[in-house]
């Protein structure tokens, strides 16, 4: 009978039903000589040697081949590989690990946020191989954050989908980097009772960032050029959009780290204060992507803008360093074909003169 040894916050049984297919009992022990350390961008905790310390965690037994392979699967998709392990009474456990310590590590992930994670990954159970969504992992664990994140972000006193939407049949036809979802279902009607059945379909995506850096002492701004496929599916002549810098808010990141991140991969810029512009649904018919925007104090002498991007991404990111009566001309002129590059240069038209006094009023 094998045994496993699992790391919290696989200790929590909603979670562990979650990956396993049901809670089996566990029950809780020390693993001698190691630590858990949270690798960055991961939602699961590894052993590392680390002398005389004791990492605590749960061990189960008496799983079926299905749960043995879904567990195998959670962990396989993020990369970990299985390890042996010798529990404090001396028996023998089976884990889960990497070859290496990890290069950056993080807190440790809240349960609910991992087992939203879960939820998106498990769904792919028995559909996709583990090692193939290793490389899908960083989308697949952000839309699941997106999702859990949905719950902080939702306006108090509005209609809630638990009361007001009855899902009748709900599948994804097509999951790539994005996923394409299909709903059968019914909602609440303003004038009282339910719809009738209606089939509905959008694209499921991540929460993500935008930030436009500004320079009040040399009142200019850095957007960035870069193709985009949206408008060369709509046929469009000129598929190189004007933008803030964007991108995804990857796993156990906030918007505000994501803003200085994305500013220095996308721009060379090293953000200094950041002032919220609003967070929204861009195109809430048919899209679940969820944004931040802010504004970027930063220092943008000449020379500041240049070509960027992550080769890993096929990014090809051109900076340019706009005045703000250049801005203000393009915005007037409608050249601003971006939706958070609009708000984003409409909020600065509006609170430039407090940014250039350097004051922190409304």
């Amino acid at each position: 009978m094998a045994t496993f040894f699992l790391l919290p916050p696989l200790d929590c049984a909603e979670l562990l039903a979650c990956v396993a297919g049901h809670a089996p009992r566990a029950r809780r022990v020390r693993l001698p000589g190691h630590r858990a350390l949270w690798p960055r961008g991961l939602a699961a905790a590894v052993p590392v040697p680390a002398g005389n310390q004791d990492a605590e965690g749960i061990v189960i037994e008496a799983l079926s081949a299905t749960e043995r392979e879904r567990l195998a699967f959670w962990h396989r998709a993020q990369g970990l590989v299985p390890v042996a392990l010798e529990l404090e009474d001396g028996r023998a456990a089976s884990g889960w690990g990497l070859r290496e310590p990890p290069d950056e590590t993080s807190l440790p992930l809240p349960a609910d946020l991992v087992r939203a994670v879960a939820e998106e990954v498990m769904g792919l159970f028995g559909r996709a191989d583990a090692a193939a969504l290793r490389r899908r992992w960083p989308m697949l664990a952000a839309r699941g954050a997106s999702r859990w994140r949905a719950r902080s972000t939702c306006v108090q006193g509005g209609e809630s989908a638990a009361d007001g939407v009855e899902t009748i049949r709900r599948e994804r036809p097509w999951d790539g980097f994005f996923a394409v979802e299909t709903r059968r279902l019914r909602h609440r009607l303003f004038a009282g009772g339910m719809s009738a059945e209606v089939e509905r379909a959008g694209f499921v995506m991540a929460d993500a960032v935008t930030v436009l850096p500004y320079d009040p002492a040399r009142d200019r701004v850095l957007v960035i050029e870069q193709f985009r496929f949206g408008p060369l599916l709509r046929e469009d002549p000129a598929p190189w959009m004007l933008e803030p810098v964007a991108g995804r808010i990857d796993l156990g990141e906030t918007p505000e780290e994501t803003a200085r991140r994305e500013a220095m991969e996308e721009a060379g810029v090293e953000l200094g204060a950041l002032h919220p512009i609003g967070s929204y649904y861009p195109t809430p018919g048919a899209v679940s992507e969820y944004l931040w925007s802010f504004i970027g104090i930063a220092e943008l002498p000449d020379g500041a803008a240049g070509i960027r991007g992550l080769a890993s991404e096929h990014e090809d990111i051109r900076g340019r360093l706009v005045s703000f009566p250049e801005l203000e001309a393009m915005l007037v002129a409608g050249q601003l074909r971006n939706g958070p590059m609009l708000l984003s240069a409409l909020w600065l038209a509006r609170h430039r003169a407090r940014l250039r006094a350097g004051t922190s009023g409304a």
